[in-house]
């Protein structure tokens, strides 16, 4: 059998995992992200109802090359129009979080108290249950980054990722900063430095 170059272009995509065809059949019915008058009232907390979930053992560390490539603070802080969920908070603060990556988490909580105002958690790719499951076995007793406004959403996001309200649009600053760097989480947080 004589394989044409249209007949490769379609069958590996389909092989790998890559294009559009295997995406969309993996997750056809992905649903667009939902705003806080969707979600689903908790006490002091709120669930953004989407895509199921399920239990992911967390990522505890990165890998030491992946650490090694981290960009400086200053060159990572970008404009952006919007976060990827809209969520109404009363503060202009957000942090967009997995309960699976624990290599992010142990960076928040390491500052998180040092934050005057604390941002809006939202826990991505999750409910209650599993996040409690995933923070359980990271070692956390309880919630790590305690915040007055907690959301959970079941929509799978670009994560670590944290934003800003700043002079009428959003900076964003996505992953995680150098070990060294990680008190510059607090400068990111503090509007009076943007």
């Amino acid at each position: 059998m004589k394989w044409s170059w249209l007949s490769i272009v379609v069958i590996v995509p389909l092989l790998t995992g890559c294009g559009f065809l295997a995406t969309a059949s993996v997750n056809p019915t992905r649903v667009p992200p939902k705003t806080l008058s969707d979600a689903v009232s908790l006490p002091g907390h709120v669930v953004i109802q989407s895509n199921p979930v399920s239990y992911v053992p967390p990522q505890l560390t990165l890998p030491t090359q992946v650490m090694d490539h981290l960009a400086a603070y200053k060159g990572r802080v970008t404009s952006v129009f919007a976060p990827p969920i809209a969520v109404r908070t009363h503060t202009a603060d957000l942090l967009y979080i997995n309960p699976a990556s624990g290599y992010a988490i142990a960076q928040f909580a390491c500052i998180w108290r040092a934050l005057a105002v604390k941002p809006a958690v939202v826990w991505t790719d999750t409910n209650t249950s599993i996040a409690v499951q995933e923070w359980t076995t990271e070692g956390y007793k309880t919630d790590p980054l305690p915040s007055p406004q907690t959301f959970y959403t079941q929509t799978d996001v670009l994560e670590p990722a944290a934003y800003v309200y700043h002079a009428g649009g959003w900076l964003e600053l996505a992953g995680i900063l150098r070990p060294q760097q990680g008190h510059d989480w607090v400068l990111f947080f503090d509007d009076s430095k943007h």
